[in-house]
């Protein structure tokens, strides 16, 4: 490594204050394991990726027969 490497300095305060606080602890609480599926239960984020699209679907539709049935009217010249 040069000499004139500006982050030697940072790594090396880093790795001295890591040293003299005894390093990076172990974590406060044991990580939790994921607890098995039950038989028929199903993820309540399952349904949203499910009701999600269904509606994107729906509105989609509800605009295209709004505006289609705008410039059908306009053609007829029933707009008002």
């Amino acid at each position: 490594m040069r000499r004139d490497d500006p982050f030697a300095d940072l790594i090396r305060s880093l790795e001295e204050g890591l040293e003299r606080e005894g390093g990076i602890g172990p974590p406060q609480q044991p990580p939790r394991t994921p607890r098995p599926p039950v038989a028929g239960e199903i993820n309540p984020r399952r349904y949203l990726w499910i009701i999600i699209p269904l509606l994107i679907f729906l509105f989609f539709n509800r605009i295209v027969s709004f505006y289609a049935d705008w410039f059908w009217y306009d053609s007829l010249e029933l707009a008002s």
